[in-house]
């Protein structure tokens, strides 16, 4: 409702004209994604995979979901500190996941 509100009265604060520009995130997107940053906050090896599994799964959902890719972006750059992925492979991979319109599925396993 306030979206509704704040897109016809054309004036309000800066964050009221923010939600009316906003763009609505597919449920099934928005639960992977919810998953992927569960995971990411476990803060594991196997948890960290698990993370990217979904992530990638709410970026083909939605591929306009751009804080799924900033996540999975945020989740390959942990690898390497981790010592989880050599990183030439890490960087490669953290790249294509923060230009989204490179993108395409990367492993993550689950």
């Amino acid at each position: 409702m306030r979206r509704k509100y704040a897109a016809r009265s054309g004036s309000g604060c800066p964050a009221d004209r923010e939600l009316a520009r906003s763009r609505r995130v597919k449920p099934e997107a928005y639960e992977a994604y919810l998953k992927g940053r569960y995971f990411w906050y476990r803060f594991t090896p196997e948890a960290l995979h698990k993370s990217i599994f979904y992530l990638n799964q709410a970026v083909e959902i939605d591929p306009a979901y751009v804080a799924a890719y900033a996540a999975l972006a945020d989740t390959y750059s942990l690898l390497p500190q981790l010592e989880l992925e050599p990183p030439g492979e890490f960087l490669d991979k953290c790249k294509s996941a923060a230009e989204p319109g490179h993108h395409t599925p990367l492993d993550g396993g689950a």
